[in-house]
């Protein structure tokens, strides 16, 4: 069973023979079954986090902020827009979405307009109720400032151009006019990252890359991973601390390493000229 599954199918699996035990037989002792699931579980959890990403959540909203800015640009400029520059728009502002708000894939193709996006003064929220989210937990905050113009402006200009004429409340609309299905998202959005990032990522990744950015730059305020990803504990927290933990010592050693070869020029030259002394002597 170990060689064909996950931990975390495992943990599952014996889970449920758990419950199944307990209900047929709840006369019987299942200790001996409650220890081996406690173990499982504990196994599933010390796993650790897939090897992280070369790139920051800085640089990817930094950069999809640009495009957004240089498509917009040119769209003013033009009466109609064609299809393709609405496909690059509504690309480079799911990207840009992911990476500031990592919801879950599931959630993020439920999204509807007016429900799950909705306007609130000179922004928008996001609204999630308990069924959209993994733990149960109805979720609300509020879209990054950063991006309410390109929003609206999606909704405005964009998003008609997507639906060629078709009517839908779907937020997220692809180059043929229906609303982004699960394997559209998972086959075109690493094609996209790649090309604009020399990396391809799933939408999953995006939600690793924010937890380690957000433990790396606020370490105080690692306990926020948990709410922002809809987690149910903050064991996930606590990993994404020790990879940023990690990676800031990686860096930290780094620099020192570059110090020591920019300085290997000038060492080298003091003894050179030590050298020159003694031998004149």
């Amino acid at each position: 069973m170990k060689l064909r599954l996950k931990p975390s199918s495992q943990a599952n699996l014996i889970l449920s023979l758990l419950v199944i035990a307990k209900a047929s037989a709840p006369e019987e002792n299942w200790a001996w079954l409650e220890r081996g699931t406690n173990r499982l579980i504990g196994a599933q959890s010390s796993i650790s986090l897939p090897a992280a990403k070369p790139i920051s959540a800085q640089r990817i909203f930094r950069e999809s902020l640009k495009r957004l800015n240089a498509l917009d640009e040119k769209a003013a400029k033009i009466d109609v827009i064609p299809l393709r520059m609405a496909t690059h728009f509504l690309q480079s502002l799911l990207i840009a979405f992911l990476i500031a708000r990592p919801v879950r894939r599931r959630a993020l193709l439920a999204m509807q307009v007016n429900q799950h996006l909705v306007q609130h003064g000179d922004g928008f929220q996001l609204c999630f109720d308990a069924a959209d989210m993994k733990d149960k937990k109805q979720r609300a905050f509020p879209l990054p400032k950063d991006l309410v113009r390109s929003m609206q402006a999606y909704l405005d200009r964009y998003r008609p151009v997507l639906l060629c004429g078709k009517q839908s409340s779907g937020l997220w609309i692809s180059q043929y006019g229906e609303p982004l299905t699960k394997d559209g998202l998972s086959r075109e959005l690493p094609k996209v990252v790649q090309r604009h990032f020399s990396i391809a990522m799933r939408p999953h990744a995006f939600r690793h890359i924010a937890a380690t950015s957000i433990a790396e730059v606020d370490p105080e305020h690692v306990n926020i991973i948990k709410d922002i990803l809809g987690h149910a504990t903050l064991a996930m927290s606590e990993k994404h601390y020790n990879r940023a933990s990690g990676i800031s010592c990686c860096n930290g050693l780094q620099s020192i390493v570059e110090d020591i070869r920019k300085n290997v020029p000038k060492i080298g030259r003091v003894n050179r000229g030590h050298r020159d002394l003694g031998t004149s002597k």
